[in-house]
């Protein structure tokens, strides 16, 4: 059922009104304010309204927030960041603001859109190149004297062409020095019809979703909130990501602020029966460190990291294997190439029944690669001396990165074929 909203065009006298605003049907609910979809009839384009609920009309408090979050986004001038249109009183004296209409899903629905141990490499650099652009948003804000204080999956929306904004500045805490006066502003229209009373927020409040804030968030230390808690909502997000598990666990809302304070995270790779990219792992749980000394100091510099993981060996998973493990057999034909990361290995041939060492490989060497270039079975062995931690790149990598097109391409197989022949002269 549809209703009309009557505007109040500040250019105009008092005593005129247009009706601009045509609401439809809401498609979200909450406690202080109904999201409604509506229809902006002078500019003919639909577009999202946020506006109180009957019975909050008189809680001044609700509502000063509520004007609060929309100037706070609406200087936010982003991309990544939903732009707002008006603000505004209805002829029944309800609070509104519109804004863009974003059409996609939120994060959480990517994540679940699948069973995390199907997923591909390809979809995992997807979700993170999303939370790449949220750096951006919150970085941005954070230019701009403002903490989100509740990033979360629910939070971060995903349109149909690519979009990516974070939604719901509507506990964003505003640092002294940055647009502290923005609750001051005379908002001509309204403040002459309904007068705000702002209420400072005091120690030990507590403001967020807990299975997502920091340990000085969950308990209300507004001095020792900054950037580095929007950090480690950020990198609780990643960690759902990896595993489709909330960080911080707990049966009711009590429990779960209980185990934010302590903060006794398992790393992503030990809830999970599948592998992981080590360089995300290192990520997510540096930036939900439980000091925020150990965190990344900005958002910039954890978005500098990810950029990294996308573009080096981290983003490949990982794996373990005991001293003696065989790791790659002679003979056997290759699919994956190995980065070792910690430990040692030794590489072999069997001749005339014998082990013959070739080398001693160590931190930062590779192998199994030349019978992925050359497409033949392998041409030694390899075992881990001590315990050994080694990045996994599949054969797919190499030739999604070799048939690109790139002129290096030919080269870099030649000299894999060339190398297997001399191996073989040497070792007939």
């Amino acid at each position: 059922m549809s209703e009309d909203i009557v505007f109040i065009d500040p250019r105009r006298p008092e005593n005129k009104t247009e009706k601009r605003l045509i609401t439809g049907e809401k498609f979200q609910e909450g406690g202080m304010s109904l999201l409604m979809n509506a229809i902006d009839t002078n500019l003919m384009r639909q577009i999202a309204m946020k506006i109180t609920r009957d019975e909050k009309i008189k809680d001044d408090y609700e509502l000063s927030r509520m004007v609060v979050e929309a100037q706070i986004t609406a200087q936010l001038d982003h991309p990544n960041i939903i732009p707002i249109y008006e603000l505004g009183l209805d002829k029944k004296e309800r609070l509104f603001f519109t804004m863009k209409k974003v059409r996609g899903k939120v994060l959480y629905e990517l994540i679940n859109e699948k069973d995390l141990s199907q997923r591909t490499d390809k979809d995992i650099f997807h979700l993170i190149q999303i939370m790449i652009k949220v750096c951006d948003a919150v970085s941005y804000a954070h230019s701009k004297g403002v903490i989100h204080r509740d990033i979360k999956p629910d939070n971060i929306m995903v349109g149909s062409f690519g979009q990516v904004y974070l939604m719901d500045w509507g506990i964003a805490r505003i640092k002294k020095g940055g647009v502290s006066d923005i609750a001051k502003m005379e908002l001509p229209e309204i403040k002459k019809r309904k007068q705000f009373s702002m209420r400072e927020e005091v120690q030990g409040n507590i403001f967020g979703t807990p299975c997502y804030m920091s340990p000085e968030q969950a308990r209300g230390d507004l001095d020792s909130i900054d950037e580095r808690s929007d950090v480690f909502s950020i990198g609780a997000t990643l960690y759902e990501i990896l595993t489709g598990l909330r960080p911080i666990p707990g049966d009711s809302l009590r429990d779960m602020v209980i185990n934010a304070r302590i903060c006794e995270i398992s790393p992503p790779d030990e809830r999970v029966d599948f592998p992981l990219p080590l360089g995300l792992i290192r990520i997510t749980m540096k930036a939900m460190s439980k000091e925020p000394a150990d965190r990344y100091q900005s958002v910039e510099e954890l978005k500098n990291d990810l950029e990294n993981f996308l573009e080096g060996s981290e983003r490949f998973p990982g794996h373990t294997y005991r001293p003696g493990t065989l790791i790659v057999r002679e003979g056997d034909i290759g699919h994956e190439a190995y980065i070792i990361r910690s430990g040692k290995c030794r590489a072999f041939k069997t001749i005339n029944g014998e082990k013959v060492e070739l080398r001693i490989m160590g931190s930062g060497d590779v192998f199994g690669e030349t019978a992925i270039l050359t497409e033949k079975p392998r041409s030694a062995s390899v075992e881990a001396v001590d315990n050994v931690t080694v990045a996994v790149v599949k054969s797919q990598y190499f030739k999604e990165e070799l048939d690109t097109g790139s002129w290096l391409s030919p080269f870099i197989r030649t000299l894999a074929e060339r190398f297997r022949e001399a191996d073989q002269r040497l070792n007939p």
